[in-house]
């Protein structure tokens, strides 16, 4: 894929990321006149990630039937409409008519973005092979950008254009973005998938048979499926370390604001401390990680990062045998922001790597496969993160709720740890040693000799035979085993 492709579709998923974000601000504003609780504004906020995170398990099996460009035209199309008709909201004056059409199209946008995001995951993965962890830094940068700049870009907009306006311009630049992707981006359905069957070499009719049988065994194990892939144990626990990752990033934002009033910030510094994840965020995509991924394992960096990124939810609170400090829990904050991105990339590169080992006959599926059970587990952290902070600091507090995240974290690197990284380890060692060293021959070692009757001439090349006979009777040659030794013909004979 050239330069100009990867543009074109970073530059989709950074507009598909700003629509959430920017919505955010705006739609409170828009439906100020409307009887409508804060409840309900959180079922409407809500909708746009659980949709996007079911979307994301669909959005696999349909890229696997229909094709990735496909998908993500479709995606495009879906959410540029979905966004103009969110603009009609300001014609609706019926509160619970504006509240029905709000969850519909938020739940459009939701699944619209999954196919987006989905889909780009997927063809990184598959067109760069051997750079898709810079690829998805790069990508994943475009996307925070998108969610740092959402409110800024929807500020600008909602003040020059007014509401329907900011949302005809993002509709349209999508709508607009069709044709370009179409004869841009190159055709994304080229799996080279072979049965088994058809690799397997000539043999004789009884060896034929019981490869035919071992065969249809290994494409009946080959079955690539979510649950073939949830049931291998390093799949599994990477698929966990992405929940914990966006769960460690998203269960202080709804509370931290609150806790923050003890140091007297205006509303201005408070935007600005949750600014501060978003730093490290874009500092560990674009120049930590492509650096760390270059000289250390994918797993390595996953089990440091989750023992470091739970040290550092000990500041963030900050935990109760640390004291109030802000410039510590500034810290924190960036560091969050780090440890998001240093244990996403790495796992969506785990995740696809060891499903290609196990299913290589099933390379496309599998990559579309474990790119919508990423986005789902992104989407999920997302969601069960807000509801666990906002519902456990009402019991523990909010410092003791830091305390549990810290705590979590660092068991469950011991966890990965033991698992995961010991299997790397060992994997390594086995690759990396050196071969057994054969043994000199010992004095008492029969020599291989050449025996053939007195008549028989001696052609230029003779392959040896698999079967040594010993024949007592006949003239003997010692041979010296070189390519260049004149050897007898197919009647001869050999003796020890």
């Amino acid at each position: 894929m050239r330069t100009i492709d990867f543009i074109v579709l970073i530059s989709v998923c950074l507009i598909s990321n700003l629509c959430d974000p920017l919505v955010v601000p705006l739609l409170p504003l828009q439906l100020a006149d409307h009887d409508i609780s804060e409840a309900i504004f959180g079922y409407i906020f809500a909708i746009n990630p659980a949709a996007s995170m079911f979307g994301a398990l669909f959005v696999a099996k349909l890229m696997n039937a229909y094709g990735r460009k496909t998908i993500l035209m479709l995606g495009i199309c879906t959410l540029g409409l979905a966004l103009i008709l969110f603009s009609c909201i300001s014609f609706i004056e019926d509160s619970n008519t504006a509240v029905a059409f709000c969850l519909l199209s938020r739940a459009c946008q939701g699944f619209s973005i999954s196919m987006i995001q989905t889909t780009a995951f997927a063809v990184i993965s598959v067109m760069f092979k051997e750079q898709k962890q810079t690829y998805f830094s790069y990508l994943e940068g475009a996307q925070g950008l998108g969610m740092v700049a959402g409110p800024a870009v929807g500020g600008v907009l909602y003040v020059t254009v007014g509401f329907r306006g900011t949302f005809y311009s993002l509709g349209g630049f999508l709508l607009i973005m069709l044709p370009v992707v179409y004869y841009k981006l190159p055709e994304l359905t080229d799996d080279q998938e072979t049965p088994l069957l058809h690799q397997s070499s000539a043999r004789s009719d009884q060896e034929s048979n019981q490869s035919s049988i071992s065969v249809r065994s290994s494409m009946a194990l080959n079955e690539a499926s979510y649950l073939g892939l949830l049931c291998n144990t390093v799949f599994f626990l990477t698929t966990a370390t992405v929940v914990l990752s966006t769960l460690q990033f998203a269960y202080f934002l709804p509370v931290i604001p609150i806790e923050l009033k003890r140091y007297n910030l205006s509303d201005l510094q408070v935007c600005l401390f949750m600014s501060l994840n978003s730093i490290g965020y874009l500092l560990c995509t674009l120049l930590f990680l492509p650096l760390l991924s270059r000289a250390i394992n994918n797993r390595v960096i996953i089990a440091w990062s989750l023992f470091l990124g739970g040290c550092n939810h000990l500041l963030i609170g900050p935990s109760k045998p640390i004291p109030h400090n802000f410039i510590l829990m500034m810290i924190g904050q960036v560091l969050v922001g780090i440890f998001l991105i240093s244990l996403m990339i790495p796992s969506l590169v785990v995740m696809i790597e060891n499903a290609e080992e196990r299913f290589p006959a099933k390379k496309a599926s599998v990559n579309n496969l474990s790119s919508g059970i990423f986005n789902f587990c992104v989407k999920f952290g997302q969601t069960f993160g807000a509801l666990y902070a906002s519902h456990l600091s009402e019991v523990l507090g909010f410092r003791n709720v830091c305390t549990t995240v810290a705590l979590t974290m660092i068991l469950f690197c011991s966890i990965y740890t033991l698992i995961c990284a010991s299997k790397f380890i060992a994997l390594t060692k086995d690759q990396f040693s050196l071969p057994d060293i054969p043994e000199e021959p010992s004095k008492n070692t029969p020599k291989l000799k050449i025996v053939t009757p007195k008549s028989s001439f001696i052609p230029e090349e003779f392959s040896l035979p698999t079967q040594i006979s010993v024949i007592p009777n006949h003239t003997t040659y010692e041979s010296t085993m070189s390519t260049t030794q004149n050897i007898p013909n197919k009647n001869t004979l050999f003796s020890i």
